[in-house]
């Protein structure tokens, strides 16, 4: 075949439910790529365009061996115009734009919406910022500084007074659900009218989002959630971790009150010591009864291994769970059963263990196709996906585009 008259393809074929759907991706950070991992499990065409020298967040994270798996990677110089013109030569050909730019890179990218409302009208364009239109730009839109924003911290219970940060990034991870959301629900409506639309939703989104129930009560908060909020709120003790004679941690979860007086029984405390913590089947938490039943319990528990005291309050009918180490899901006998945990091969680090595939399809499983692409590593194939001619690929090279 002559390279004038190549035709374009899709990249693959994958047995997933958004087979045949291809998406552009230009984010960075944790939200944006973790959403389009979720696309490309599933069977999505996924294309990361990366900057020259490849996406810096690559050596930042580690996890991004993880989010970038099953992509296409090609490496764009968008700062020059034949850099900027291929790409939107892929916007004219995709069904989804996914980016995390500033509105003012957006705007100067013309892949702000009202640019790609005009030149590209089936495109669905998801944008994933920090605190959503960004009228607040003064705040910058990391993670930590959104939750803390969000009032998060104050919900975080610690061996220490004051906000406390867990370093899990629940703004990113909740903003990668909203975008993946937004973006099905779009291409759902853009199939029953034809019309394409905006999506939009941002870290500080996910955290008010996910954040609900809390900010619910903080509004008109009741006498248990005011005991409980605060600097030196009351953690219930029947609702704590404790360090047991190996040194590991157990956490229990006895809110009843039928659980609370197994659990005295089990661990040898009289009940009736501590009259105040309940009434009647109602849990009321009397903060000086809580926190001496707080430090019987804590002495009890360093009697016996952690392993011991779990299965002994399994036995006796008390919520319990083993503290593990990180990691040691992958080794969890339940997420081995339903097959959450995958081996893949990374041909620069070897046999990785990942999180499978979440959501179970019977039809259309998906599936995780390879590791993460070096930058640029299908940039020959992305070309001929768009109907690009060797001397035409020759010539972007040569303008630093590609």
């Amino acid at each position: 075949m002559a390279e004038d008259t190549l035709t374009p393809a899709r990249l693959l074929d994958r047995s997933g439910p958004l087979k045949g759907l291809t998406v552009v991706d230009l984010t960075w950070g944790v939200a944006g790529p973790l959403a389009t991992m979720f696309m490309a499990d599933y069977g999505a065409d996924v294309i990361k365009v990366e900057p020259p020298g490849g996406d810096p967040f690559r050596a930042l994270l580690p996890a991004y061996t993880v989010w970038q798996r099953g992509k296409k990677s090609i490496v764009l110089n968008l700062k020059n115009e034949p850099g900027k013109s291929l790409l939107h030569r892929m916007l004219a050909r995709a069904d989804v734009l996914i980016e995390s730019f500033t509105p003012e890179a957006a705007s100067h990218l013309q892949i702000n919406y009202e640019s790609l409302q005009a030149d590209f009208p089936r495109l669905i364009a998801c944008s994933i910022r920090g605190y959503g239109d960004e009228r607040d730009n003064q705040h910058s839109g990391f993670d930590a500084l959104v939750q803390a924003r969000a009032g998060l911290f104050g919900e975080q219970g610690g061996i220490r007074e004051g906000p406390v940060f867990s370093y899990y990034p629940l703004a990113s991870y909740a903003a990668a659900y909203l975008a993946l959301i937004g973006v099905m629900a779009a291409l759902h409506a853009r199939k029953q009218s034809g019309k394409c639309q905006r999506v939009e939703t941002s870290l500080y989104d996910g955290v008010l989002a996910h954040f609900a129930l809390q900010l619910s009560q903080a509004e008109k908060p009741t006498a248990s959630f005011r005991a409980y909020r605060g600097s030196k709120r009351h953690v219930p003790p029947s609702v704590d971790s404790y360090q047991c004679s190996d040194g590991r941690y157990l956490h229990i979860h006895t809110g009843a009150k039928g659980a609370f007086e197994r659990l005295c029984e089990l661990v040898g405390i009289d009940p009736r010591e501590f009259p105040g913590y309940y009434k009647g089947r109602h849990f009321v938490g009397d903060r000086e009864q809580g926190e001496r039943f707080r430090r019987e319990l804590a002495q009890r528990f360093r009697t016996r291994p952690m392993m011991q005291w779990v299965a002994a309050l399994r036995d006796s009918d008390v919520a319990v769970g083993p503290c593990l180490e990180a990691g040691a899901g992958f080794e969890d006998e339940q997420a081995l059963a339903m097959d959450l945990i995958a081996q893949v091969f990374d041909p620069r680090l070897g046999n990785l263990r990942e999180c499978g595939l979440p959501i179970k399809f019977g039809a259309t499983p998906g599936a995780i196709t390879k590791s993460a692409p070096e930058p640029g590593a299908d940039a020959e194939e992305v070309l001929r996906w768009l109907g690009i001619p060797h001397s035409e690929a020759a010539v972007l090279r040569a303008q630093g585009a590609v």
